[in-house]
């Protein structure tokens, strides 16, 4: 838990870039209705995953998400996440439209993009659960024992008065 908090940043971002990875390969799948792909589309696939995860990340970094301690966040953070993710498709899909690059189509980008903010909101609300809870019942079980050893002191005094 401490290595969690510790490296929690660079955890945010491999998760983030392994969401956007996903995001699009189950995008497809959802969009195609199949569950293999050619290597055309494979080539296709990666191309928009790189582009993807430099947009969105750069754009989650602009946005100053990484910065923010998961731990304090409140729902106007979780609607910057929102707002970055919603600029990051807009921002992919006029790549898609304005260059010559050979990436998915809108359709894909869409239903990749609600993937994405969806489970980057819901595994970050997860993790500042863990991250409040554990301290939290960490410290309940130390008062516990703190307890237990108190009533073995206090029955030690009684016993002791009882002897003399």
């Amino acid at each position: 838990m401490k290595q969690l908090k510790k490296n929690r940043n660079v955890i945010l971002r491999i998760l983030d870039i392994f969401v956007i990875g996903a995001s699009y390969y189950i995008a497809e799948i959802i969009v195609d209705n199949k569950f293999y792909m050619t290597d055309e589309l494979n080539k296709t696939m990666m191309t928009t995953i790189i582009i993807a995860i430099i947009i969105y990340i750069g754009t989650l970094h602009f946005f100053k998400t990484y910065k923010n301690i998961t731990r304090y966040e409140n729902g106007n953070d979780y609607m910057v996440y929102v707002l970055a993710c919603l600029i990051s498709y807009i921002i992919i899909t006029l790549i898609g439209i304005f260059f010559d690059i050979n990436i998915a189509d809108q359709r894909v980008n869409m239903v990749a993009a609600l993937i994405i903010v969806t489970t980057i909101i819901g595994y970050r609300v997860t993790l500042r659960l863990i991250l409040t809870e554990w301290p939290y019942q960490s410290n309940q079980n130390q008062k516990q024992n703190q307890d237990k050893k108190n009533v073995l002191i206090i029955g030690a005094r009684r016993s002791c008065k009882d002897i003399n």
